[in-house]
């Protein structure tokens, strides 16, 4: 359940009951954030939030000052970044390919038990009989099994959460009383194949990463908004308690998936900020590793479990596993930001400029003016006076220009370039895809799913990316990247306006937004799952 909105227990298709683990600012329980721990621990969000890049400029300017071994520097000098920009516009739309293949097929009788279909993020959702939940996925097996009494998709919630999962609640939620408070603890965790992660024992969970979710245990009433870790409540909605519901005393604790136990001494009663990175856990304002002891002043956590470790005049940077990748005189230089893929940033003592590095500490690229944001393959975000460019790991401005935003698709794989009047489309190798105006006020642009199109009066005009257009007498509803549709109408790609699924039939189609999966329930009663795909 996330951490930034109050989540509701009951699941996504019944709004009787809620049971939400209560947010800490809105609420004012007296447990507020410092600004040392808005920084050091907020989660990666997505590269578009303005507002994050202005705490990473932030911090980078703040961060204490260390450096490479004069090797490295003198080899980065070597390089220069005053080249002319590479223009790597290597496509065209219509190499873009994407797809659309036939996963499943239910036939009527397992169609016909299927009610409420819902499509989530990343899954969809039905209620079959007796009342009971089940999932479809692309690679369902048992796709008209319904078997969970109630279930809420927890889809990723930062670059360390890559899997989907679903807290479920084992009991009707009209049997929870408070005056029995032990009844609350009803909630497990399941993945996306409906197999337990977590038993059902929790009234609160709040899936932190693949391995890591905090879990409430609750152990009695409150009437005290600063005891409480959760509430119940029987409205439809809810995002913050009110008066009315029942406040929810009890034990916080950190959940390990990988050993499916909690992990030994990091608990409390009070509500505070809980993360993860890596095999490390931050919660009441400090690290704690996978067995609980709590980590030293010297240690420094870096996203992925990346980490660094003082002593003396030395700092020694570790992956996620402990491993020595290397070391540099601390009073030269300082690793602020570690990547997934073994690259670092590290900030300069001499010229206040951050370089990249690998994992051996070499430095790739000369002085980088400006907050190396993101890294996505070979490719790197960097940001600087509101404005962003994709670089290599030289720093080299690759595509020859500033945007307004870059957003990047790690689904589809493509990276969204804004600027005031266009976003541009380009996929895992910067090879171009197409563009879209935004700045035409006839026209209703939905850019970060790479659809647009114009009209009046029943009669609509698609623009497709290849800049082609194509007539439609319905409005598109557009579900993912690149892929639109219309009421009792086929499903098409936006880039050149190919049919991906025929639906002239004009059945029910249900998409998941970022999971590339439809559901199609056809006029005679069966139902075809489809997944898309992209390729070059």
């Amino acid at each position: 359940m996330k951490k930034t909105l109050v989540c509701i227990l009951a699941a996504a298709l019944a709004v009787s009951f809620a049971g939400c683990k209560i947010e800490v600012k809105p609420l004012e329980l007296g447990n507020e954030e410092s600004s040392e721990v808005s920084v050091e621990e907020s989660l990666e969000e997505e590269v578009s939030d303005e507002s994050e890049q202005s705490v990473e400029e932030s911090s980078q300017d703040e961060s204490s000052v260390e450096s490479v071994e004069e090797s490295a520097e003198e080899s980065a000098e070597e390089q220069s970044t005053e080249e002319e920009p590479v223009n790597v516009q290597a496509g065209a739309a219509t190499a873009y390919k994407l797809t659309a293949e036939k996963v499943l097929s239910l036939t009527a009788d397992q169609a016909k038990k299927i009610s409420a279909l819902e499509a989530k993020e990343y899954s969809i959702l039905f209620k079959g009989e007796s009342d009971k939940f089940g999932i479809i996925t692309a690679d369902s097996s048992a796709a008209v099994e319904a078997k969970y009494t109630n279930i809420h998709e927890e889809s990723p919630d930062g670059k360390e959460q890559k899997n989907v999962y679903f807290t479920e609640m084992t009991v009707p939620v009209e049997s929870a009383d408070k005056s029995k408070p032990e009844s609350y603890n009803c909630v497990g965790l399941i993945n996306e194949k409906g197999e337990q992660v977590i038993p059902e024992k929790y009234a609160s969970i709040d899936v932190l990463s693949d391995r890591y979710a905090e879990v409430i245990t609750v152990s009695g009433v409150t009437t005290s908004k600063e005891d409480a870790l959760v509430y119940a409540t029987d409205r439809a909605f809810s995002f913050s308690a009110s008066d009315g519901d029942t406040l929810l005393k009890g034990t916080w604790e950190i959940f390990d998936m990988t050993t499916g136990n909690v992990v030994s001494g990091v608990k409390g009663n009070k509500n505070t900020v809980v993360n993860a990175k890596g095999k490390f856990i931050y919660a009441d304002s400090k690290y704690y590793d996978d067995q609980g002891k709590e980590q030293s002043k010297d240690v420094q956590i870096l996203d992925y479990g990346y980490y660094t470790a003082h002593s003396g005049d030395k700092t020694v940077v570790y992956n996620n596993e402990g491993k020595k990748l290397f070391e540099y005189e601390s009073s030269t230089q300082a690793i602020t930001k570690a990547f997934e893929n073994d690259y670092f940033v590290a900030l300069d003592s001499k010229d206040y400029k951050n370089y990249i590095t690998d994992s051996s500490g070499k430095r790739l690229s000369g002085a980088v003016d400006g907050n190396i944001s993101d890294v996505y393959g070979n490719f790197f975000i960097i940001f600087k006076d509101s404005k962003y460019t994709v670089c290599d790991k030289t720093g080299k401005n690759l595509l020859g220009k500033e945007f307004k935003y870059v957003i990047y698709d790690d689904t589809a794989d493509v990276f969204i370039c804004e600027s005031d009047k266009e976003c541009e489309y380009y996929d895992a190798e910067l090879g171009f895809i197409g563009s879209m105006k935004t700045d035409d006020s006839s026209v209703t642009s939905m850019k970060y799913k790479g659809v647009s199109y114009s009209g009046s009066s029943g009669k609509y005009t698609v623009n497709l990316l290849n800049g082609e257009t194509k007539e439609s007498d319905k409005s598109v509803i557009s579900e993912s990247m690149f892929i639109y549709y219309n009421t009792k109408a086929n499903v098409y790609n936006s880039i050149n306006g190919e049919v991906l699924v025929n639906n002239e039939d004009g059945a029910r189609i249900e998409i998941c937004s970022k999971d590339y999966k439809m559901i199609k329930l056809n006029s005679d009663g069966t139902a075809d799952v489809y997944k898309f795909s992209f390729s070059k």
